[in-house]
């Protein structure tokens, strides 16, 4: 799967907090924004299908 760039603005608290788990675990920030950005996408799929039902 192809990458592409992405930027955003998170909140310094939101950031630290991140970073820091990514230092302690050594999993890259950017595969937590990923996985974030996935369970949102799940989310709102599950939400709108049951809207509509």
């Amino acid at each position: 799967m192809a990458k592409v760039r992405f930027t955003t603005y998170v909140s310094q608290e939101v950031y630290d907090k991140v970073k820091q788990l990514s230092l302690d675990t050594r999993v890259p920030l950017a595969r937590y924004v990923e996985e974030a950005l996935e369970d949102l996408l799940i989310k709102y799929k599950s939400e709108k299908k049951e809207a509509q039902a």
